[in-house]
């Protein structure tokens, strides 16, 4: 198993929390509310910073522009034909998250 791709996401991950988490210490906030951001002006924003070439900046703009899009923003893992929780590692500690990747279980 390539072990690069979880390594992308978690590292990616991060990074965006960190810079979130900081922003949020600095008072903004609203970012899931279209009265307080629209999602025009979040695209406008992802624009500018993809040419500033702020990678971090656009991730969090198309994660918000994702979970906006989203019906539920939390990431399901389907289960198997044989009612077995599934996922991309494997592990499991208990029957609603990965233990590995934390990812929410759903069984068919």
């Amino acid at each position: 198993m390539d072990y690069k791709l979880f390594d992308l996401v978690f590292q990616s991950a991060d990074a965006m929390m960190r810079k979130l988490y900081k922003k949020h210490l600095d008072g903004l906030r609203g970012w899931d509310k279209d009265a307080v951001i629209s999602e025009d002006q979040l695209i406008a924003k992802l624009h500018r910073n993809l040419d500033k070439k702020d990678w971090i900046d656009v991730m969090a703009l198309a994660a918000m522009l994702t979970y906006r899009a989203l019906e539920s923003p939390q990431p399901v893992i389907e289960a198997d034909a044989e009612k077995q929780p599934a996922c991309a590692c494997g592990v499991h500690q208990s029957d609603k998250y990965c233990g590995n990747c934390g990812l929410p279980i759903r069984t068919a």
